[in-house]
């Protein structure tokens, strides 16, 4: 059974999703978001894979042509699925980014994926992350993001700057972004 939730406009889903990614691999994600009534939008579908660059630019050109939409998240459409409404999303998100002061925020995961694509070695940016949080959830993970759109965009404009959109976050917080933060709970 479908249920009959009207779309969010507070918020609109994006993921870019190449063609080489079969339907059948995005079936649970789109699933997940139209029974709870989100409003999503899959970027690249006809595209071949280009990399992360195109992905955070991707992301950029369409977030600075959409300035209608407040928030946006950017996530991965393969690898999670959505299980609270779009308003439960709005209001944590909403709280948690008057709490910390940041209109940016990216999951959290329990170890470190930082490539040499960064700037800076695995060892600096570990213990650059290390010691911030009580959390086992302490470093940053590109498969969700949300912000504000006003805030999102700058951070995607230095995050474009690396060639694997992680490495970007990660370069972003050690050279002292303010305006992101860790979801360390999830």
């Amino acid at each position: 059974d479908k249920l009959s939730y009207r779309y969010d406009n507070r918020l609109t889903v994006l993921s870019v999703v190449s063609k080489e990614i079969s339907e059948s691999k995005i079936d649970y994600w789109k699933f997940s978001l139209e029974k709870l009534g989100y409003r999503y939008e899959i970027l690249g579908r006809k595209d071949k894979w280009q990399g992360w660059k195109y992905r955070t630019q991707t992301y950029l050109n369409h977030i600075e042509s959409h300035p209608e939409c407040p928030i946006f998240v950017l996530c991965d459409a393969t690898d999670l699925f959505f299980a609270g409404t779009p308003s439960e999303l709005h209001e944590k998100f909403v709280r948690l980014s008057r709490e910390q002061q940041k209109g940016v925020f990216i999951g959290g995961e329990h170890f470190i994926a930082y490539n040499r694509h960064g700037n800076y070695n695995y060892y600096e940016m570990e213990n650059f992350i290390i010691n911030k949080t009580e959390s086992r959830n302490s470093y940053p993970n590109a498969v969700f993001v949300i912000g504000y759109r006003d805030d999102l965009i700058p951070i995607l404009r230095r995050v474009q700057e690396c060639n694997d959109d992680q490495a970007g976050y990660f370069d972003y917080l050690y050279e002292g972004g303010t305006n992101l933060g860790i979801d360390y709970q999830n």
